[in-house]
């Protein structure tokens, strides 16, 4: 299997919120917290590069589709029934999968968020939809965890509750897989 892009731009995704001095914990609650891969879903954790493992580095080809960069490469998704951000094995999509139309816009060497000059898009997602609309965010329990997924700006989801998510971009931040 190879992907088919000639230049892939590599990036780890960060939630793009930052705490400014002084401000409350409820209004910046997800400062520092970057996407990691678990158990076929996508979520949002607290992360801190000095002690956390590393990332996972992820590309998007020049057919839209978004992947990890490792010796297994694993290639994202969006569940059409619930919406929510998933993977699978390369060439293991289900049939609920929409695997295309990811993009991934700008440039971000330095690690800038809150705002950021480049993010992960999805079609209901940041800069394509009213109101600039973003990803859900939908806390997992008491986990302190929270799971991604799309707006329903687009896009209306079935069999979860996203009363209580939050909305917000994801920072697409240059990273070097090598």
């Amino acid at each position: 299997w190879h992907p088919l892009s000639k230049q892939p731009h590599f990036f780890n995704i960060k939630v793009d919120e930052k705490c400014d001095y002084g401000e409350a914990y409820e209004f910046c609650r997800f400062a520092n917290f970057a996407v990691r891969l678990e158990k076929g879903i996508v979520i949002a954790t607290p992360y801190n590069k000095w002690w956390d493992p590393k990332l996972p580095t992820f590309f998007v080809d020049d057919d839209t589709q978004l992947y990890t960069v490792s010796k297994d490469p694993l290639q994202l998704y969006i569940d059409a029934a619930t919406g929510a951000l998933k993977y699978t094995k390369v060439g293991w999509l289900p049939p609920n999968a929409i695997a295309t139309s990811f993009f991934h816009t700008g440039n971000n060497p330095l690690g800038i968020v809150d705002p950021s000059p480049s993010y992960l898009t999805w079609p209901s997602t940041q800069g394509i939809t009213n109101n600039q609309g973003t990803w859900w965010l939908c806390q997992l329990g008491y986990t302190g965890q929270w799971q991604v997924f799309v707006n329903y700006a687009n896009f209306e989801s079935a069999g979860v509750n996203k009363i209580l998510c939050e909305e917000k971009g994801l920072a697409a931040i240059n990273a070097n897989p090598w």
